[in-house]
């Protein structure tokens, strides 16, 4: 179905629709750690037959039946034992993915990072914000829109997306081992990064350094002796 809501709504569901079954795909969502809630996107699955259920991996495992996780923005770290569920379950089971998504309104997370890090991706302790007016919404230099770098779970969103007070990704190595990683959305050219932690007397005074484009969205993927894979995709706004 044609998808006019949020661009985390967009995709998410372009993401999940990539995810080949021929039976009725089980979607879980990732609870326990102060993580948003979109009952527009729950709503939205379920009309498109997809199974949606709710995890705690902190109290319980993420069972074999589960096809894709989804981790919209969590304030508090996980532990190692929820992090070894994760791992464990794209790592023992093929054709499984993780979707992940921060925003600014995040503390950092170094347990999360170091995870997210392994699988090749990076999130910056930093905000986007776009200096050139014409790729704004509503006059609001931190809801800017994004580039479409590479089509892989993407192909049906359509350019330019929204990415509300995004943060920058990183993409940390092409590939290592068994795992390969894309940049599949970036911001503009003119968009520029506010650090976390700056004060108001200094983003009065604040000038850009650096520009883009910064990755907004990447795609590690796990490949697996027999041509399968697992996948991890982050988006830099939900």
């Amino acid at each position: 179905s044609y998808i006019t809501s949020s661009k985390a709504e967009q995709a998410m569901t372009s993401a999940i629709l990539n995810v080949t079954s021929t039976e009725q795909i089980q979607v879980a969502l990732l609870s326990g750690h102060g993580e948003q809630t979109m009952e527009g996107l729950t709503q939205l699955l379920q009309s498109n037959n997809f199974s949606v259920t709710t995890i705690n991996p902190a109290v319980e495992e993420i069972g074999e039946e589960v096809d894709v996780l989804l981790w919209i923005a969590p304030i508090n770290d996980p532990d190692e034992q929820v992090l070894g569920r994760l791992e464990n379950f794209l790592s023992q089971n093929e054709e499984k993915t993780l979707l992940y998504f921060a925003d600014t309104t995040q503390p950092q997370l170094p347990n999360l990072e170091s995870f997210l890090e392994r699988w090749g991706i990076g999130v910056q302790a930093s905000s986007i914000i776009e200096t050139d007016n014409r790729k704004i919404i509503n006059m609001n230099p931190y809801f800017s829109t994004s580039q479409i770098s590479n089509l892989t779970l993407t192909d049906t969103m359509t350019d330019p997306i929204t990415m509300p007070f995004a943060r920058p990704l990183e993409q940390v190595f092409e590939s290592n081992m068994e795992i390969s990683t894309t940049v599949l959305l970036q911001s503009s050219e003119s968009a520029s990064v506010i650090p976390y932690g700056i004060s108001d007397e200094q983003l009065e005074n604040w000038t850009p350094e650096e520009y883009g484009p910064f990755p907004l969205a990447i795609l590690s993927e796990k490949s697996f002796e027999d041509g399968k894979s697992s996948r991890v995709a982050a988006f830099g706004s939900a």
